[in-house]
């Protein structure tokens, strides 16, 4: 008797084992990777500095020179798509193309992009930049410190901040020009979309 009903105890935590692990790998395969929580999301954005490889006049960032950085308190005021990325990293050549074009049409409104190469050398970051045709605002991180302030978990990884510096939200992996008409809207003052 005393073994039956032992095996029908295994039995029973052994299915309700299961159950609970397969409702986990379903709950698991709802969330979307690239919408990661960020604890930044909210808050004012923290200041930044990087080495300067591309400016832009209009916006108040000159030309590169020796030893020129770039502040994120220059660009208070504007709404900015700040997106990290890398020479090396395969996803940043997909939306090299998507971001300059998304540049050049809202740059005449106040919106600024700044790219800001990570883990990477300043001449590979101006390589990949000319090889692309990127003429946004362009930056390297030589001392690893602005990832790791942001929580950067890899590239690409945007961030979209409001004109107050607020941060609106985090994107990681490759954009698209749906995602960020849908991101500008939301600086704007749009309704979150889910």
């Amino acid at each position: 008797m005393r073994s039956i009903s032992q095996h029908k105890l295994t039995v029973l935590l052994a299915t309700l084992g299961a159950g609970i692990v397969l409702a986990l790998l379903g709950w698991g395969l709802t969330i979307n990777p690239n919408k990661a929580p960020n604890a930044l999301v909210g808050r004012q954005a923290p200041e930044f500095e990087a080495l300067l490889l591309q400016g832009d006049q209009d916006f108040g960032i000159s030309t590169a020179q020796t030893g020129e950085y770039l502040n994120l308190s220059q660009l208070r005021g504007r709404e900015l798509v700040l997106n990290f990325w890398a020479s090396w990293c395969v996803s940043c050549r997909e939306e090299a193309l998507i971001l300059e074009n998304f540049w050049k049409q809202h740059r005449s409104e106040g919106v600024v992009v700044v790219g800001i190469a990570i883990q990477d050398e300043a001449s590979a970051a101006q390589a990949f930049a000319k090889h692309f045709g990127k003429t946004y605002i362009l930056a390297v991180d030589e001392a690893g410190s602005t990832p790791i302030h942001y929580g950067v978990t890899g590239v690409p990884e945007t961030y979209f901040i409001r004109k107050d510096g607020t941060i609106l939200d985090k994107y990681a992996g490759p954009l698209t020009p749906e995602l960020l008409e849908k991101y500008l809207a939301e600086m704007r003052g749009a309704p979150r979309q889910g």
